[in-house]
């Protein structure tokens, strides 16, 4: 899977779009944490969005769209290939396994592809509102420049999603892009490496769809297979 030339979004000058890390991780990614130790000559400016803030914003205009953004299908993310193959349904809100908000949400960016259920006009209303408000510097945003060493932010995963613009590396080494990204764990146990389909949610929610979110999907090393459009458990 991927081969020798494949390279994901992250490691390339492209745009990042706006996205929560940790996929393939069951919603244990709690707080992380990014760091410029060599900034690129031009460009790279991390941009932040608050995500419960837009929730909160659409449900005041459109509370059926809102309420449809906690579907257990509404959205459908898929890495298609390489050693962190996945595919993700879920909602892009809902409450976790600690009883706390929880946003999984992404767009389209290099090798991720996102789906979005069809055939709901309240559905297409709140995906237009959250693609419009989370843009590169878009009203309600936050960046931080990352022109500098030692520029940092640190985040908590459950509720902001973040990205970055595309960037140019100058001749020197000392213009090269270099971020270091830490990641901290909702608990011990979630140190431990995985990599599932599911999300952890509170037991009843997850009840609901269980074949979407029950313990199985939270256990092991999964891989998603592209020829039958599933995840395969392999550990």
């Amino acid at each position: 899977m991927g081969g020798p030339t494949y390279r994901e979004i992250a490691e390339t000058s492209e745009q990042f779009d706006v996205h929560v890390d940790g996929l393939g991780f069951g919603g244990a990614l709690q707080t992380f944490i990014l760091w410029m130790d060599s900034a690129p000559l031009f460009g790279g400016f991390g941009f932040l969005y608050d995500m419960f803030a837009i929730g909160t914003a659409l449900a005041e205009e459109d509370m059926e769209a809102f309420r449809h953004l906690f579907v257990p299908d509404t959205f459908v993310t898929i890495r298609p290939r390489g050693k962190g193959a996945i595919k993700v349904v879920s909602p892009v809100f809902y409450i976790d396994d600690f009883g706390r908000p929880h946003v999984h949400f992404r767009k389209d960016a290099g090798e991720y592809r996102t789906h979005w259920r069809s055939g709901c006009p309240a559905l297409d209303r709140a995906r237009a509102f959250l693609h419009h408000f989370t843009e590169p510097f878009s009203t309600g945003s936050s960046f931080v420049p990352f022109t500098r060493p030692g520029c940092a932010v640190i985040c908590r995963n459950r509720d902001i999603a973040h990205g970055r613009t595309a960037f140019i590396d100058g001749p020197r080494p000392n213009q090269r892009r270099v971020l270091s990204r830490k990641w901290f764990m909702t608990t011990e146990d979630a140190m431990v490496y995985r990599h599932v389909p599911g999300l952890a949610m509170r037991n009843d929610i997850a009840n609901i769809a269980p074949e979407l979110f029950g313990d199985q999907q939270l256990k092991g090393q999964w891989l998603y297979d592209q020829t039958h459009d599933k995840n395969v458990r392999v550990n």
